[in-house]
């Protein structure tokens, strides 16, 4: 394919790639039996990694006292008469209620477990009802249920009475975008930021989730260069992707970097890899279009620890190098699959510490990091792309606020490992029936520090 070609095709996947990252409803029930006549308001919040964040407002049947609970919450999908998983319909079950600021458990409270039923002509799971039992999700004779979704406009102006005082969730949900401005010294003035995106965006199988990461990962670094203060001029972004995807043109890319010791390096590939023994945890990533056979994989491929001691080589005081394929061996395919989805914006909310923890550290850190361990295939959506990057970002999103008070690389490769197993645990296994095996339902990715 020409490289116009490519083009148009990439400009018209963009424009018609959803941009919603998070959703929220606003839903009303009581169950109207004889223990609970209750009516309550519920907050339901679905960040854009899929996680539910829902909160409860009531007013306790025995003090009188109006109760604003944060949850402890799972998901999974209800099972039909054969006790097979029922795609149409997503259950939320609210398995703990608690004070939002020491976390001690409501009693007087029906927990409640909302149902979600799959619209076909959206591809959205909305909420439809509330029940009290997994086993038979139905509401009850006298139960009553309402929502509606919140436009991201309005959320803001709903959310207020979820959330007590200075609640510190609701300020990093809807705060300002920024939490103040980075105060630069001249050497970091003067720093140098280039990113290096290589994906295979030829192959069907996975050409558009790539193209999705492309976008996500350009307008994620680009956001977050802009409030580093990193300039036009010092800002270096190349894609290396269709026609000119090649072993070459990656190697001519990192020799011609020249980032300085206190520069920035970024380099991701998306596409296939593949393993050379049961050993290494890092991948071989597969550079070449419908290779002649296995040798010809190989001899076009590049090792990713090659990449990373490349790219270590330039001396830059920060190195982020990912690649986000499969760890398996040659000829097995990755695994895609459809996954619940959600509306709403993409907002990023900046804490300068947090930032300047991650990016502006003096301490010269290099990071490498793979979507998947040894023996793994790599997992990927319509909805979301890839899920290792997918996680990665949400998860980098997350620590350049407020939700934490601190921030650092091993904090958030954790956390992203810990939310992409959750990701591909709950969400692959029971998405890719009838014909998913469960031991491929793993996504453990691996990271070194250097």
């Amino acid at each position: 394919m020409s490289n116009k070609k490519q083009l148009f095709l990439f400009l018209m996947l963009l424009a018609i790639l959803p941009a919603y990252s998070q959703t929220v409803y606003q839903a009303k029930y009581n169950f109207n039996n004889a223990t609970d006549t209750t009516t309550y308001s519920a907050f339901l919040f679905k960040y854009n990694n899929g996680v539910n964040l829902i909160r409860l407002r009531y007013k306790d049947p025995v003090t009188g006292k109006t109760i604003v609970a944060a949850t402890d919450v799972d998901q999974f999908f209800a099972k039909d008469a054969e006790g097979k998983e029922d795609y149409n319909t997503l259950l939320i079950k609210v398995v703990k209620a608690k004070d939002t600021a020491r976390g001690l458990a409501y009693k007087n409270i029906t927990l409640p477990i909302f149902i979600y039923k799959l619209d076909t002509a959206t591809g959205y799971h909305e909420p439809k009802g509330v029940c009290k039992s997994e086993v038979n999700p139905v509401m009850d004779a006298g139960a009553n249920f309402n929502s509606e979704y919140i436009q991201p406009t309005t959320q803001k102006k709903v959310a207020p009475i979820y959330f007590n005082g200075t609640d510190k969730l609701f300020y990093n949900l809807y705060g300002p975008a920024d939490r103040g401005s980075l105060t630069l010294s001249e050497p970091e003035k003067k720093m140098k930021m280039y990113v290096l995106i290589a994906a295979d965006t030829k192959d069907p199988s996975i050409g558009a989730h790539s193209i999705m990461d492309i976008d996500k990962m350009m307008k994620t670094y680009d956001t977050i260069r802009k409030y580093i203060g990193i300039t036009d001029s010092n800002y270096f972004l190349q894609v290396i992707s269709g026609d000119d995807l090649n072993k070459t043109n990656i190697v001519n890319a990192i020799a011609k970097m020249k980032p300085g010791k206190n520069g920035i390096v970024v380099f991701h590939f998306f596409g296939h890899g593949f393993r050379v023994n049961t050993r290494d945890e890092y991948p071989y990533i597969s550079l070449k279009f419908e290779p002649k056979d296995s040798l010809d994989v190989v001899k076009n491929a590049l090792y990713m620890r090659s990449v990373f001691e490349m790219i270590k080589k330039k001396q830059a005081r920060l190195n982020l190098v990912f690649s986000d394929v499969c760890n398996i061996n040659i000829g097995q395919d990755p695994i895609s699959t459809l996954i619940p989805g959600q509306r709403g914006d993409d907002t990023w909310r900046f804490n300068p510490k947090n930032v300047r923890s991650l990016f502006l550290d003096p301490k010269p850190f290099s990071l490498l990091a793979n979507g998947v361990k040894n023996g793994e295939a790599s997992w990927s959506s319509n909805k979301l792309g890839n899920f290792f990057t997918y996680s990665f970002r949400q998860t980098l999103q997350v620590y350049c606020g407020d939700s934490w008070a601190t921030a650092d690389w091993n904090k958030v490769m954790s956390e992203l490992r810990k939310n992409a197993i959750e990701l591909a645990s709950k969400k692959c296994c029971s998405m890719c029936c009838p014909t998913c095996v469960k031991k491929m339902c793993r996504l453990n990715p691996v990271y070194t520090f250097r």
